[in-house]
């Protein structure tokens, strides 16, 4: 077990240790340096942004954007916020604002595709309840910050050749050659409880293809997740069920969905050229399969030996194989941090570098976040603080070895 050493630099020396320096003409990285990324000007956070919750990160090659919910002045109701740092830690773009919809706004996600375009993805309530108050607004950035359009747009995910106006709610977002993908969770006329879906959304313009969904009248479905794959193929993972559930994998050339987990729950999907990886919780642990067949799901490995593990995020890097980041319960909504690197499937030991990133008093319960910058490094987010709702968002660049 490798434990990361305190966050206080003592010396220039050790200072000097914790600097990576990268190839293919990437700035030099700072390693295991806590990162805060929208600092609060006291405990209480007053005139600052308080309850830093619901972290993703994505690297657009140069700089690493990071997306996140957070109160503002006292409010209770949430914004969606983006910044920019390089991999210094410096600031590159100043949180902003994304939202202009009135309600709560929560659980951002975020993509970007080959030209450096940012999407982000999230949920509003209007708290006016009814069968749509919850929507699935977005918008797009550049790399320097500029926002798309004057205001946010609502996804109208498809079926039937028909959008649809009741509820949706997102859970992930990527990106692919023709535009992007979002994948939720949305209330149907046919079915009684949420079904899940992953709608393609072209670079420019409103969806115009039915979402992906597989759909089950009388059975729940969600979480779920999406990525796209070689070949430009979509894979879209999720879980259904209420008890005992199980993960599916639908998509591109899939007539019907694959099972790849029988009691499997909370999937996360990804891919890069060389693989597709899922990983997902099953009992107390986190498994992590080789997905690149679906119908022909391979196990790689099974992380965490003891306690309850949970909530896990993967990012590839870009050789089949990717590091994971995922939590393990100390108690009630408090949990320790925990990274692992996940090597190329056909490798001999799939799991390596095992290491706790955060330990007592721990993380709420807002799953981390995790991309990868280059070789054996990648960045690593989640929520901090030990009063709610005095949650402060952090993230660390770290390296996980895969030898």
């Amino acid at each position: 077990m490798d434990v990361v050493a305190s966050d206080v630099v003592a010396s220039d020396a050790v200072a000097d240790s914790n600097v990576r320096e990268l190839e293919g003409g990437l700035a030099p990285v700072t390693l295991d340096r806590a990162i805060d990324l929208d600092p609060c000007p006291d405990e209480s956070c007053t005139g600052g942004r308080d309850a830093q919750i619901h972290g993703a990160a994505a690297f657009d090659g140069l700089g690493v954007w990071v997306v996140y919910s957070a109160t503002r002045n006292a409010s209770r109701l949430f914004d969606v916020l983006a910044t920019r740092i390089g991999l210094d830690g410096q600031v590159l773009v100043p949180p902003v604002v994304l939202n202009t919809s009135a309600g709560n706004s929560i659980d951002p996600d975020l993509a970007i595709d080959e030209s450096g375009n940012v999407l982000v993805a999230w949920t509003t309530d209007d708290g006016n309840g009814g069968d749509s108050n919850l929507q699935i607004h977005y918008r797009t950035m550049s790399r320097e910050g500029s926002i798309g359009g004057r205001s946010d747009s609502t996804l109208r995910s498809r079926a039937m050749g028909m959008p649809l106006t009741r509820n949706h709610a997102v859970q992930s977002v990527a990106a692919g050659p023709s535009g992007f993908v979002i994948a939720g969770i949305r209330a149907i006329p046919e079915a009684m409880s949420f079904q899940a879906f992953a709608q393609q959304l072209p670079a420019n313009g409103d969806p115009t293809e039915d979402a992906v969904s597989a759909l089950e009248a009388t059975t729940s479905q969600g979480p779920s997740s999406a990525t796209v794959a070689s070949m430009n193929r979509l894979r879209f993972a999720f879980e259904r069920g209420d008890t005992n559930p199980n993960v599916l994998i639908a998509g591109t050339g899939l007539v019907t969905p694959a099972n790849a987990a029988p009691m499997g729950a909370s999937p996360f999907i990804a891919a890069d050229s060389q693989a597709t990886l899922l990983a997902f919780t099953e009992g107390g642990y986190v498994r992590v399969s080789n997905v690149s067949e679906p119908t022909r799901v391979n196990v790689l490995g099974r992380i965490g030996t003891t306690g309850t593990n949970h909530a896990p995020r993967l990012a590839m890097d870009r050789a089949g194989g990717a590091g994971l980041v995922f939590f393990r319960l100390i108690s009630g909504s408090r949990n320790q941090v925990w990274a692992a690197r996940i090597r190329p499937p056909g490798a001999v030991t799939a799991v390596t570098s095992t290491r706790m990133l955060l330990g007592a008093p721990g993380a709420p319960a807002y799953a981390p976040g995790i991309t990868h910058i280059a070789g054996d490094i990648f960045f690593v987010l989640w929520s901090e603080g030990s009063n709610s709702p005095h949650f402060r968002l952090r993230g660390r660049f770290i390296e996980l070895s895969s030898r």
